[in-house]
């Protein structure tokens, strides 16, 4: 069934409550509006309440957990609002000198009671191009303004500055009829990496935004629903360039090397079955990027959404670097690993882009095999001396290594293993 995108329609808003409820703050902090009754320029906190407050605490706490998938962790922070339907995550890719970035998709996640669902990069953009909210999206961007609709009161707050702890921003409301989504808030929440002055990407939040089980209204409401979405989107920046990979929102090397690392304890400690590492390297990218980086960058997406979708969901894969990934597989025999390793060659390789094959060629090799070849025998969980775990850590690599050149020198777009010293190519059983 093709993703539902999500559409637009009029929503009556009562005239007057907007400009009512800006009243009421401007009394409140005895600050009177001093631009129009229907503008107010806010630059301190508003009082919260117990739903405001623990929506906050737990965006913070889930940057303590661990997820393995970047939509994992975006469903999680969803679930800290009334009922956000919709996140996505848009970034501006490297482009040609001279040429105008177009912002690219990421990674959409859309919640459907009780489930989330997460669209990879290469999937179809839940937003339909012809909406406002496209329009919307790209003047935030542009203007470097994180920008929160709360249709529901009738408000627009739009923040100073990239800044995400900056709090700094004019609230605005809407005394017409306007162009809205069918739920009640969007939140459109640019981004920087490193630059504070320019954007690198954006994250949408749709549905109603109201922080869960809050009971604020008017301005407060809807400045906390803004401050939780500024914050979730400041997280959501964090993990895409930190934890995971910028491109293909895998996760990045740092996690598959300690997850790598506790296999190898529980596999010597006899804790565990084999564990295997994919070596998988795109074939020819450099025709690919010859096209243009665009080009190549869409493969290497491509490839790592076909390894995620065809591997099981206690393994992992990950961004090696350049143009390689590393998959690790857990407790799984030769043949069961092999067989993942083709099913992945066979699924990418069944496409044509821009008059190329597009093909990718496989390494495996066994952790266990390397534990019996330098120890001999099991040892204990905590048993490995930090120089030998090192050795053994280095040698599953450059079997996996070797045997993925052989599968290049021998003409690409095959599985090879390593086992007993030996570079053997993969002939899947009839």
């Amino acid at each position: 069934m093709a993703p539902r995108q999500i559409a637009v329609s009029d929503v009556l808003v009562e005239r007057d409550r907007p400009r009512r409820a800006l009243v009421e703050l401007a009394q409140k902090l005895a600050e009177p509006d001093r631009d129009s009754q229907s503008t107010f320029r806010l630059k301190k906190t508003l009082a919260s309440d117990c739903g405001a407050t623990m929506a906050m605490f737990k965006i913070g706490r889930l940057m303590n957990e661990d997820f393995p998938k970047l939509g994992d962790y975006i469903a999680a922070l969803m679930s800290v609002f009334e009922y956000a339907r919709y996140c996505g995550v848009y970034l501006l890719p490297r482009v040609a000198e001279g040429s105008v970035g177009r912002l690219e998709h990421r990674v959409s996640v859309l919640r459907n009671d009780p489930f989330f669902t997460v669209y990879g990069s290469n999937e179809t953009d839940l937003i339909d191009p012809d909406s406002p909210v496209v329009r919307l999206r790209n003047l935030a961007f542009a203007g470097k303004h994180p920008t929160f609709f709360d249709y529901d009161a009738g408000l627009k707050l739009v923040f100073d500055d990239l800044d995400m702890n900056n709090i700094g921003c004019t609230v605005h409301s809407f005394p017409e009829t306007v162009d809205v989504l069918k739920m009640g808030s969007l939140a459109l929440m640019p981004f920087h990496y490193r630059d504070p002055s320019y954007p690198s990407g954006i994250v949408l939040f749709e549905g109603d935004l109201r922080c869960k089980d809050s009971r604020l209204g008017g301005v407060e409401r809807a400045f906390w629903g803004a401050h939780a979405a500024v914050e979730a989107a400041s997280q959501i920046a964090f993990m895409i360039t930190q934890k995971f990979d910028a491109i293909t929102t895998l996760t990045k090397l740092v996690d598959f090397n300690a997850d790598l690392v506790n296999a190898i304890r529980l596999v010597s400690a006899g804790a565990s079955r084999d564990a295997w590492v994919l070596l998988i390297d795109l074939d020819d990218l450099k025709k690919l990027n010859n096209i243009s980086y665009q080009e190549g960058n869409i493969q290497l997406r491509r490839l790592a959404d076909t390894a995620k979708a065809s591997i099981r969901p206690s393994d992992m894969v990950a961004r090696w670097g350049g143009d390689e990934f590393a998959a690790l597989l857990r407790g799984v025999g030769r043949e069961e690993a092999l067989a993942i390793a083709d099913r992945i060659r066979q699924n990418y390789a069944n496409h044509i882009r821009q008059g190329h094959g597009v093909t990718c060629s496989i390494g495996v090799a066994s952790v266990d095999e390397v534990i019996r070849t330098r120890l001999g025998g099991l040892v204990g969980l905590s048993g490995m001396p930090y120089d030998l775990m090192e050795g053994v850590f280095n040698e599953i690599f450059s079997n996996a290594n070797t045997a993925v050149q052989e599968s290049k020198h021998q003409g690409k777009n095959r599985v090879y293993y390593f086992e007993n010293g030996v570079v053997t190519p993969y002939v899947p059983s009839l």
